[in-house]
């Protein structure tokens, strides 16, 4: 990309307050209201729901990220486990999304990057909510783009975000346009 080599090494985010909408109403929510994606941890991929077979849906919203109520909880089991390595301290909270590589045009120590996107107080809120339009079928898959997301900053300085700031909320702010979905037929 850009004549620049990149390698990911680490990928996690938190989806959180999956729903469901036919014709811009509420048809249905999961009742798991966190979910970890973690690139190494395959088992943490998918995301399996039976919904009633009645529910039928148009439209899918999350958010990418852990909502203020959640982070001001303290550390919580499960997918929001600090032991996940997406929980900053007391003070700071989640890291909504990380993602950890090198890429040749780092001037960091070994070329590596590391931008672990959190915050949840203003001004420096990162966390974003996406919709995703869909035709009526049955699964959906949902492709993150991480080449697009990179393409849009340079890496040669912006290579460490480690805290909630302004680059942070920049690259949330990029967040929803790298989520896309595909759906299989019924």
């Amino acid at each position: 990309m850009n004549n620049d080599t990149i390698t990911v090494s680490n990928l996690k985010f938190y989806i959180s307050n999956l729903v469901a909408y036919h014709a811009d109403s509420l048809v249905f929510e999961l009742d798991k209201k966190h979910h970890l994606f973690d690139l190494s941890q395959v088992n943490t991929h998918h995301l399996t729901e039976k919904l009633p077979s009645n529910v039928r849906f148009d439209k899918i919203g999350f958010y990418i990220g852990v909502d203020s109520l959640t982070n001001v909880s303290g550390a919580i089991a499960g997918d929001l486990d600090p032991t996940n390595g997406m929980y900053w301290t007391w003070q700071s909270g989640y890291i909504n999304f990380k993602l950890e590589g090198s890429a040749t045009s780092c001037l960091s120590r070994l070329h590596r990057f590391q931008w672990h996107i959190g915050g949840y107080q203003s001004p420096v809120n990162t966390l974003k909510q996406i919709h995703l339009k869909l035709e009526q079928k049955k699964d959906v898959d949902i492709q993150v783009q991480i080449g697009d997301l990179l393409s849009k900053f340079d890496l040669s300085t912006t290579f460490q975000i480690m805290s909630p700031n302004r680059q942070a909320v920049e690259i949330a702010n990029t967040l929803p346009e790298i989520f896309k979905a595909s759906v299989d037929a019924e």
